[in-house]
């Protein structure tokens, strides 16, 4: 026999004879009030208040006593009967303690879980198994699939102009700006846009260091026009 099951043993003695002492002291003080509440009156005018309180209170601990006797004896049976069902009502309503001991009788109907690895002597936690059947995991909702990526915007368009007599580089950029915004360009807008195509072309101009030496045939690249 198990260590917890001589525990569970002189559990259930030590709460019977608990349940035999309060039962023999309900008599003179301690006896319980009538079952009439009409006499009530009567059995709490012949003790003091102290005495009366602890008469019920003898009833509340008697019936404790009586309900921890109930449910062990009642897990005990249904366990050396392999009631699974049975076992498994009694320990939803037994108290911790109860359940503890009652896991050395319980042969299979409740099943040790993570605790059973622990050093020999610690109480083992106890998992109520309520049919033979494993229960399915959860099935968890898919995921969304992840948005796609924004496509990237598209790098900005150049345009490639050829330069005609009489052009240079700022005639180049008014006109460009005239056209797409349908006006005839202030300078202080023609001279950001003219510093853009000087450095979009710096490298293919004749004198990089002279941007207004360019001649007749050369290729031009136009940056984006902005708004």
């Amino acid at each position: 026999m198990t260590v917890r099951r001589l525990a569970s043993v002189g559990w259930l003695a030590g709460v019977a004879v608990v349940v035999l002492t309060l039962a023999r002291a309900g008599e003179g003080s301690l006896a319980p009030p009538p079952a009439s509440p009409g006499e009530w009156a009567a059995w709490a005018s012949g003790r003091t208040a102290m005495e009366a309180a602890a008469s019920v209170l003898r009833l509340a601990l008697l019936a404790a006593a009586g309900y921890l006797v109930a449910v062990t004896v009642l897990g005990v049976g249904a366990a050396l009967l392999r009631r699974r069902d049975a076992v498994a009502v009694v320990a939803r309503w037994s108290p911790p303690v109860v359940r503890w001991l009652l896991g050395a009788w319980l042969a299979g109907s409740l099943a040790v879980g993570p605790a059973a690895a622990a050093p020999a002597g610690s109480p083992p936690t106890m998992v109520l198994l309520p049919d033979d059947e494993p229960r399915p995991a959860p099935r968890l909702p898919a995921r969304p699939p992840a948005p796609a990526p924004a496509p990237s915007a598209p790098p900005p368009m150049t345009t490639t102009i050829i330069l005609a007599p009489g052009d240079h580089l700022w005639s180049v950029a008014a006109r460009t700006l005239a056209t797409a915004w349908g006006r005839p360009p202030a300078e202080r807008e023609v001279a950001p846009y003219w510093r853009r195509i000087v450095e979009l072309n710096r490298g293919s101009l004749p004198d990089p260091a002279d941007p207004d030496l360019v001649f007749p045939g050369d290729k031009v690249r136009l940056p984006p026009v902005g708004r």
